[in-house]
């Protein structure tokens, strides 16, 4: 009985510090006057248990394109990552990995969407907003949906 019970508050604290691996930070980035808002679009929530909330736009602002998070959560993941897809709401690997654009997030140390509140990450020189309708908070490791964004 005590083998069983010290097992279990082994894998408690070690789920506990693998959910702290997870973590996100939180950022309050504030709008330049310069910056317009390009198209915009509420997170959705993606497969079932996988939250997402949040206003997020496509900005411009001289000549350059960047998102635009405001108060910004999903569900954390081990793997997670964002993608401008063709159309929005999108849930298939295929349209997500291989022909969506990957979004590398510069506020985490390896990229990864791992980032809630209000923030902005800056879009590549060559892109076109014309191009993508949307943007997905995808799991790699599981390919699925955490949530994502029709933008008009």
């Amino acid at each position: 009985m005590s083998l069983v019970l010290i097992l279990s508050l082994l894998a408690s604290v070690a789920g506990y510090a693998y959910y702290q691996t997870f973590k996100a930070i939180e950022l309050n980035v504030e709008l330049s006057e310069g910056a317009q808002y390009y198209k915009s679009g509420v997170c959705v929530d993606g497969e079932v248990h996988h939250t997402c909330e949040g206003n997020i736009s496509v900005m411009e602002e001289n000549g350059s394109y960047f998102l635009y998070f405001e108060d910004y959560d999903a569900t954390d993941g081990p793997d997670v990552w964002f993608y401008m897809t063709v159309e929005g709401n999108e849930e298939d690997t295929e349209k997500v990995e291989d022909e969506g654009l990957l979004i590398v997030t510069p506020q985490t140390e390896d990229g990864r969407a791992e980032v809630e509140g209000t923030f902005s990450i800056p879009l590549p020189e060559d892109y076109d907003p014309d191009a993508w309708a949307g943007l997905t908070v995808w799991c790699e490791d599981y390919s699925l949906s955490m949530g994502s964004v029709a933008l008009s």
